[in-house]
């Protein structure tokens, strides 16, 4: 049969069409990502469209080994496997991925065994590459754990008792959490409490007054003793030792020295030769240099500085007040006379302010810039609480005398309180005390408490926003440091810190200065 000459060219058109549709087709298609960027006969294998005469295994949602496939639907004669499906070989994966512990992976480049982070497809990281210390060489198999019973390259023991890695690793002064455990005992320097290292940086036959720490040295007075007739005397020597606990030096002696304060340069301190009456306020650079008198003044205690300003509590005709005189040296200035204080601890001072705490358990605050007193209308409910300034909050603990022991702060714009820590106990007769000053960074509180009830002693720190305390150490009740004050009225400890320490004394005789990084 013929056919048409019309007929012809419209076939021949279309057959034209439809081989210049293909071609260009599989020039565009070079580049693919799924099946789904080539025709249906074909399929995306490593980026590009290839025949695939036998798909439906492909596309059956089902895992077809049989057909070379390493995951479901992908693999083999299918399309290439996601990053985490199965494969075989790099030729499973989509090209920016490899296989790696057959699993397609990124590149390994990307991804380095020993650097202490565990990435896909790691299984651990112990930042090594070496065999036998928990973690394989190639990052990919856990090999054993402290507390199993074989002892790792990397541990001193292990005797199979240990829940978590705290007691096999070797390093007591960069790891000091395992003392106590297997026979260890702490590195030249260190003491064990509670199964942790504690550094000793300092040792004190006389106890310690004060402490005060910069970011390189910790300074401290001896303590205060006292006679047979019950006078007070004064050991009055200022020491310092480095933070690692080398370089310990004497900067003073000779000065019955108490009340320690400090700035970037120099040291502080008020003088006591006779029994209170007539003090001296004293000053020295930090290295123990240019000991020199400021000022003499009647009753002279709580020595506070600021930039410009040297403050002190004093008896004025007779009552007790605030007083300030310029460090650049010059005549003292009353702030506030015929102040009413609940006890020595309840006045502090902060950037901008002064506040107190009066008879009446409120507390009033005294403005640098503007001179004035004013009252912040709280209601302490204390007695022999310790009010400490910090940033834009007051701190308090609450009294301490009638068994109740909580730690509340105080908005200093408006005066609202709220509870941080609540130590009350179940019974009165039993009660916790804050054994120390609270110490301060930016997120949290830290102090010492004691416990009567069951004869205990720990150091917490607590949030500043409400939340539960931590137990950081608790005190060995057969370690010489260990001392709980069964309340006497007085701290029985010391306690300050910087950035990275936390730094603590007993006021007794016989004590360590110790610390414990935060």
């Amino acid at each position: 049969m013929k056919m048409k000459i019309g007929s012809m060219r419209k076939y021949l058109v279309l057959a034209l069409v439809l081989f210049g549709f293909t071609a260009c087709r599989q020039e565009y298609d070079s580049v693919c990502q799924s099946a789904l960027d080539c025709t249906p006969d074909e399929k995306c294998q490593n980026g590009s469209c290839v025949p695939n005469p036998d798909d439906q295994h492909c596309t059956n949602a089902e895992l077809d080994s049989d057909k070379n496939e390493s995951d479901i639907d992908c693999g083999g004669d299918c399309e290439p496997c996601g990053l985490e499906q199965a494969c075989n070989t790099d030729a499973d994966c989509f090209k920016d991925f490899v296989c790696l512990n057959q699993e397609c992976s990124m590149p390994s480049s990307a991804v380095v065994c020993g650097d202490s982070q565990t990435e896909d497809p790691e299984f651990c990281d112990d930042g090594n590459t070496a065999d036998g210390d928990y973690c394989s060489a190639d990052c990919l198999t856990v090999t054993g754990y402290c507390g199993d019973g074989k002892q790792q390259a990397n541990e001193i023991c292990d005797d199979g008792t240990e829940t978590e890695a705290q007691q096999c690793q070797p390093d007591l002064s960069s790891d000091p959490i395992n003392c106590g455990g297997c026979g260890n005992t702490c590195a030249e320097g260190w003491t064990c409490m509670s199964n942790n290292c504690v550094q000793i940086l300092a040792s004190e036959s006389n106890g310690v007054q004060n402490l005060l720490i910069d970011t390189g040295y910790v300074y401290w007075i001896s303590k205060s003793t006292s006679d047979n007739l019950g006078n007070k005397l004064f050991d009055g020597k200022i020491k310092k030792v480095s933070i690692d606990g080398n370089d310990e030096s004497l900067l003073t002696d000779g000065l019955d020295a108490r009340y320690l304060a400090s700035d970037d340069t120099h040291l502080y301190w008020i003088n006591f030769p006779v029994h209170y009456q007539q003090g001296s306020i004293m000053r020295m650079a930090k290295d123990g240099s240019g000991v020199e008198e400021l000022i003499a003044f009647e009753e002279p205690s709580d020595l506070k500085v600021d930039e410009s300003f040297i403050y002190w509590r004093g008896s004025i005709g007779g009552s007790q007040g605030i007083l300030r005189m310029p460090k650049a040296g010059g005549q003292e200035s009353v702030i506030v006379a015929k102040i009413e204080f609940n006890c020595d601890y309840n006045w502090d001072m902060g950037q901008d302010n002064i506040y107190w705490e009066t008879p009446e358990f409120d507390i009033s605050m005294w403005s640098k810039d503007e001179g004035q007193v004013t009252s912040l209308g709280v209601n302490t409910y204390g007695y022999y609480s310790r009010l400490q300034v910090h940033g834009d909050y007051l701190f308090y603990q609450e009294d301490c005398t009638s068994g109740q022991n909580k730690i509340y702060s105080i908005s200093i714009f408006d005066g609202s309180k709220r509870a941080l820590a609540d130590w009350t106990p179940d019974s009165v007769d039993m009660p916790n005390y804050i054994e120390s000053n609270i110490v301060f960074d930016q997120q949290n509180l830290y102090y010492l408490l004691s416990n009567d009830e069951n004869n205990s002693l720990g150091l917490y720190s607590t949030p500043k926003q409400p939340s539960n305390s931590v137990l950081l150490l608790e005190f060995d009740q057969n370690h010489p440091q260990f001392d709980p004050s069964f309340w006497n009225g007085n701290e029985t400890f010391v306690l300050t810190s910087n950035q990275t320490k936390l730094v603590w004394a007993k006021i007794a005789q016989d004590s360590k200065i110790l610390a414990i990084n935060k």
